[in-house]
């Protein structure tokens, strides 16, 4: 009997423990399902002439709930038509702890306004307007109509519609204009001053291009230009273009490119050079002095479109090495020194008579073409200036010989000419006087 008791006590405070928790796991649901309020809130921004305005920044700070407290929601832009659609969901389970008092935010341009709204369950809709006016951009062809170009003005951006517009509101004041099309960019200033009208004309050019290496010879590459990369066939290439100038044009050759700006109203060429060809050195020659051996050499960058010689990142400098009685030396690095026009000396010092100086002379014009020249000289002979092959002797007749005896044979022939014909003139002249005598 007592354990039967027992299992009624347990089994009672089983059920009562159960009806509880789903008493409360109702009321639970109950509370977070039935918000104390929902509000769907449709948010129109107009300008001073009741136009919609578009961009506009809408976010809210509004409580949650009393625990979790006020929540800033992140911004929202007004749409093409000027509108923004909000929903706060306040989830506070008691009624009397609820506040429905928030604050709406709006920002345009730097311009900012707050309004305290009171909120409430359903649908609705406020207006806001804004002291502010119209900017209409156009971009055209002055052929053609409305162009298609990114259009931005502070830091809102917006494509022109196919017939080349573009709306902004700005408040009064000095902008700049930032018309970006196929890449080509430029900035155009107005004054905002009411509703204005700014209008962009683009052209259509025909412009010839010419990529050319130093020397004025012509290469094969690429040019990019308008955000297009075109071809290049023996140095020249034609395009039509639509662009605001000036256009930023860049030509490639190999691993070398160039870049420059132009203006298609004042010239329909562009040459483009591409420094290729190093610097050139010749003319090395030394000689002794008190201190050791001046080397002398002339590096010159040469060509019509050449950069010029590189003489302060990368100077012309030599590399050198002394072997005396078989033993070399480590190699040593100097700068040559500009002494005049296109000259460079160094001296090199502690030179062992008798000694074989290996050295080396490079030099860089300022497109990073690097040249070298190597040679050797043994110190203390009486050679000045690289070794100079001889012509080795040849076992013919020279040619002035040759030529001599030529001119005597053909004399002795002349000679003998003039003679027989004297001879012949004789005879003929001594018969014509027997004939008469007769």
């Amino acid at each position: 009997m007592k354990t039967l008791l027992n299992y009624s006590h347990y089994n009672c405070f089983g059920e009562c423990m159960k009806n509880v928790l789903i008493i409360g796991l109702i009321i639970f649901l109950f509370s977070i399902s039935s918000a104390a309020f929902i509000e769907e809130l449709e948010v129109l921004v107009i300008d001073s002439n009741d136009r919609s305005m578009e961009e506009v920044a809408v976010w809210t700070n509004y409580q949650i709930n009393s625990i979790k407290g006020y929540v800033t929601t992140n911004k929202q832009y007004t749409n093409q038509y000027g509108i923004v659609n909000l929903k706060l969901i306040n989830n506070e389970f008691q009624e009397k702890l609820t506040k429905t008092e928030y604050t709406l935010f709006l920002e345009y341009m730097g311009q900012q306004q707050s309004h305290i709204l009171d909120a409430k369950s359903g649908r609705r809709s406020r207006t806001f307007s804004f002291d502010i006016n119209r900017a209409t951009i156009r971009v055209y062809d002055i052929y053609k109509g409305g162009i298609k170009s990114n259009v931005t003005i502070l830091d809102q951006t917006r494509e022109t519609s196919n017939t080349g517009y573009a709306v902004f509101n700005l408040p009064d004041g000095d902008y700049q204009i930032v018309v970006d099309h196929s890449g080509s960019k430029q900035v155009f200033p107005f004054e905002m001053k009411g509703d204005t009208l700014v209008e962009i004309p683009l052209t259509e050019f025909d412009i010839s291009i010419l990529l050319l290496d130093d020397k004025g010879n012509p290469l094969n590459g690429t040019v990019k230009l308008i955000g297009e990369t075109h071809s290049v066939l023996n140095g020249k290439k034609t395009l039509k273009i639509t662009a605001i100038p000036p256009i930023l044009i860049e030509g490639f050759s190999g691993s070398k490119e160039v870049s420059k700006e132009f203006d298609p109203k004042i010239t329909n060429e562009v040459v483009l050079p591409i420094d290729i060809n190093p610097p050139e050195i010749t003319g090395v020659t030394y000689k002794k002095n008190i201190r050791g051996y001046e080397l002398s050499v002339s590096i010159l960058d040469t060509g019509i479109y050449a950069t010029g010689l590189d003489t302060q990142i990368n100077p012309p400098l030599i590399i050198y090495s002394m072997t005396t009685a078989g033993e070399k030396t480590p190699e040593r690095t100097l700068n040559l020194l500009p002494s005049g026009s296109d000259r460079f000396t160094i001296t090199l010092t502690d030179i062992s008579e008798d000694s074989v100086i290996d050295y080396e002379i490079w030099a860089s014009d300022l497109s990073s073409n690097t040249a070298s020249y190597t040679d050797t000289f043994l110190a203390g002979s009486e050679q000045q200036g690289p070794t100079i092959p001889m012509p080795i002797p040849d076992t013919k007749p020279e040619q002035s010989e040759l030529e001599l005896g030529e001119v005597f044979k053909w004399i002795l022939i002349g000679l003998g000419v003039v003679v027989l014909i004297l001879i012949v003139y004789a005879v003929i002249k001594l018969k014509s006087e027997m004939k008469e005598e007769k």
